[in-house]
C-alpha cells in the first residue's frame, strides 16, 4: 500500500509525525530505514549494533516528538541523528572490548563492480578498490554521500558538522587523490578508455 505522505512535502510530513501521526512516522521509518542501515554499514560490519542504534533512533525520535524541532530536510535530520548516535555506540562498543580503531568508513564497490566484470575488467576494479582505500576516512564518507546518496554540500556539511567549504574540500582532495592513485597504479588509461563506470570516477574532470 502507497504511503499517503510519499507526495507530500518534507515540512508537512515532519510537522504530522510530531502531532502524533503514526502513518507519517511509518513513511518516515520505510523511507529511511535502509538508506541509513546503508550508510551505517560503512562505519562498522557490526549488523547488530546498526540495527540496535537504528531501532533506538527511531523509538527516541517517537518519544520525543513533541518536543523535536521543525525540518524541512528529513533526510539530513536523520542522517546526522544517526551518524551522531551510530559514533557514540562504536566508540562505547570499543571501549567495552579494548578495540583500537572504533569505525574506519569504507566503500565496497557492489553494483559497479558488476558493470566491471561484465566487461571483464577485474583489473580495473582491482585498482580502483584499492585508489579508494588510500583515500582518508573522512574523504571516503564524503564521497559516499556524495556520489552514492547524491546529497549537496550544504547537506553534506549539515550531516558530518562541516562547513560546506569544507565539504566541498574534501570532494576536491578526495577526486584528486583517487586520480592520482589510479595513475600510480598504471591502471587511469584503461579507466578513462572504458568510460569510466564508476560514478565518482566519471566526475573528476568535472570537479578538478
Amino acid at each position: 500500500m502507497q504511503s499517503r505522505f510519499l507526495h507530500i512535502d518534507d515540512t508537512k510530513t515532519w510537522n504530522a509525525f510530531r502531532s502524533g501521526n503514526q502513518a507519517a512516522f511509518a513513511h518516515i521509518y520505510q523511507t529511511y530505514f535502509q538508506p541509513l542501515y546503508n550508510y551505517g554499514r560503512k562505519f562498522s560490519p557490526d549488523d547488530a549494533l546498526i540495527g540496535d542504534t537504528l531501532q533506538q533512533l527511531f523509538t527516541e525520535l517517537w518519544q520525543r516528538r513533541k518536543r523535536l524541532g521543525s525540518t524541512n530536510q528529513i533526510r539530513n535530520y536523520l542522517y546526522k541523528s544517526f551518524r551522531r548516535a551510530l559514533l557514540k555506540n562504536l566508540a562505547i562498543h570499543a571501549k567495552n572490548n579494548q578495540a583500537i580503531n572504533p569505525s574506519s568508513f569504507s566503500i565496497c564497490l557492489s553494483h559497479e563492480a558488476h558493470l566491471i566484470q561484465q566487461q571483464n575488467n577485474k583489473e580495473q576494479l582491482a585498482s580502483l578498490q584499492q585508489a579508494i582505500a588510500q583515500l582518508t576516512e573522512k574523504q571516503r564518507e564524503v564521497v559516499y554521500l556524495k556520489f552514492y546518496d547524491g546529497l549537496t554540500y550544504a547537506e553534506i556539511s549539515e550531516v558530518m558538522e562541516i562547513t560546506p567549504a569544507q565539504a566541498h574540500d574534501f570532494i576536491y582532495k578526495a577526486l584528486k587523490a583517487l586520480r592520482k592513485n589510479i595513475k600510480d597504479n598504471g591502471n587511469y588509461n584503461d579507466l578513462t578508455s572504458t568510460a569510466l563506470l564508476i560514478f565518482f570516477i566519471c566526475n573528476i574532470h568535472f570537479f578538478l
